[in-house]
């Protein structure tokens, strides 16, 4: 990510490079980024608990035949709805961030953006998360743990499909440029995309993953084993929350601006 802010850091294009930078900027804007992440974070564990308070024995006496776990997942929907507008919010500051000339964001403008883009990025996100939802009704009750980790595997790549879209929303103001945009940079950079969002996985996502399906499928309650796990699992989700998401947000960004926004400007003013 090449000089996107006025501080002149020069950073060459290589995954450790963009991922380095993106961690610069997260730190140079922690405050702004935190309190909307804060937000975030409470709106969506709010939703989750009161909706798993107060409707889940209804919904389990009213479907008895309906996989606990499946009631689980729907009672999740409005929770994923209320994530994904504030994930708007993220990227938008992104945006401004690395993209405005000054290299910082304002917290009022987060509330603009989750105003603007909340439907947008509710659709969008449904859409990029379509085979994970698929994968949430089939396991545990019709695969195998190692099954589910293909799927998982699976789901990554089609994450990758859409991964720039959110970068192209906030810069295009609508859904069918920014999806024109997303397969535009994936024809031209998908080496670029892939390596990095797949590092970004390993660091992120995968040990997540893993502790999740281990809790399912091999978990005991009454051990020790299992407390600990949790204990981890918990603390992770945290961490991603907090900084793996606005990461996600910097280095969506950076390789947007970078292969496909300052490169058109080039192009106008030759």
């Amino acid at each position: 990510m090449k000089n996107q802010t006025p501080q002149n850091i020069e950073e060459k294009s290589t995954i450790w490079g963009d991922i380095k930078f993106s961690f610069h900027l997260y730190k140079q804007n922690f405050k702004p980024i935190f309190w909307v992440s804060l937000i975030r974070f409470l709106a969506i564990y709010s939703a989750s608990h009161a909706l798993r308070f107060v409707f889940h024995q209804q919904i389990y006496n009213s479907m008895p035949n309906m996989p606990v776990m499946w009631i689980e997942w729907l009672l999740r929907v409005p929770s994923d709805l209320i994530s994904f507008g504030f994930w708007g919010a993220i990227v938008g500051m992104a945006y401004d961030i690395m993209s405005s000339g000054d290299g910082f964001a304002d917290l009022k403008n987060s509330f603009y953006y989750i105003k603007k883009y909340w439907f947008p990025f509710v659709i969008l996100s449904l859409l990029v998360n379509l085979f994970i939802y698929v994968i949430r009704l089939v396991i545990p009750w019709y695969v195998s743990m190692g099954e589910a980790i293909i799927l998982r595997t699976f789901s990554f790549f089609w994450s990758l499909l859409f991964v720039e879209t959110s970068a192209g929303l906030v810069s295009r103001h609508n859904i069918r440029d920014a999806l024109k945009d997303n397969f535009k940079l994936l024809f031209t950079c998908f080496k670029r995309i892939f390596k990095t969002f797949g590092v970004f996985y390993l660091l992120f996502m995968v040990g997540r993953i893993l502790l999740g399906y281990y809790l399912w499928y091999y978990g005991n309650p009454s051990s020790i084993v299992h407390l600990i796990v949790i204990i981890v699992l918990y603390t992770w989700n945290v961490i991603h929350g907090f900084l793996g998401s606005p990461m996600y947000a910097f280095l969506t960004i950076g390789i947007y601006n970078e292969e496909l926004r300052y490169k058109n400007q080039e192009i106008k003013n030759v």
